[in-house]
């Protein structure tokens, strides 16, 4: 991550500008742009308490392949001293999905491949790389959407407002990518439900301000 990337609005700038980088090389797929969307992962990641990182490319297990997984500082402590044991290891956090811009994200949510990995890993984290939905199942088994975010309505919209889409929607998407990441953690102590509380407060201000 670029050192100067701090602020949301700069963790944004620095995954947009990544994201165009990326497709001035001619990409294949949309596996191409994984490393930024990791960047951005990791950079709201790690400033969370405890540290959660995104993993790409997981190996295969039998809940499935995901396209990413979403680990606490613990477990990958635990990778470091015992290589074997964190491909066997659940995301803590949830796993990800991730399809190309031109995707629709409603579509992508709702899909078979979704549902198969609520399944195995009990939240999933939807994304066109321009949208972002959390998804997982209530206590009757019912998929259930419990946030989402969009930074641009349409692939076209993503590039061409590229400018502008940090500044508008850098600290709400922030702000609920940690909460997305925070989602699936235990709430032990009131500090967690304060935190989770603040979060919502800032975007509420931060979005009361742009109006």
């Amino acid at each position: 991550m670029s050192a100067d990337a701090k602020t949301p609005e700069q963790k944004v700038r620095r995954y947009l500008a990544r994201m165009r980088q990326i497709r001035g090389g001619n990409p294949v797929n949309e596996a191409a742009y994984y490393g930024a969307l990791e960047e951005l992962l990791n950079a709201v990641g790690a400033e969370l308490k405890p540290k959660v990182f995104a993993n790409f490319q997981l190996s295969q297990s039998g809940h499935g392949q995901p396209d990413f997984g979403l680990f606490t500082a613990e477990q990958i402590k635990r990778g470091k001293k015992e290589p074997a044991a964190l491909p066997r290891e659940k995301p803590a956090r949830g796993a990800g999905e991730v399809k190309g811009l031109a995707a629709d994200l409603d579509s992508l949510a709702r899909s078979e491949q979704v549902g198969k990995y609520l399944d195995g890993y009990g939240l999933v984290l939807a994304t066109n790389f321009r949208a972002f939905a959390l998804v997982e199942r209530d206590q009757n088994g019912n998929r259930v959407f419990h946030e989402s975010r969009e930074i641009a309505a349409s692939e076209d919209e993503f590039w061409r407002e590229h400018a502008a889409i940090p500044k508008q929607h850098g600290p709400a998407l922030c702000e609920f990518l940690a909460r997305a990441m925070t989602r699936a953690a235990p709430i032990s102590k009131a500090e967690d439900v304060a935190n989770l509380l603040a979060s919502y407060a800032r975007e509420a201000a931060d979005i009361l301000e742009k109006r």
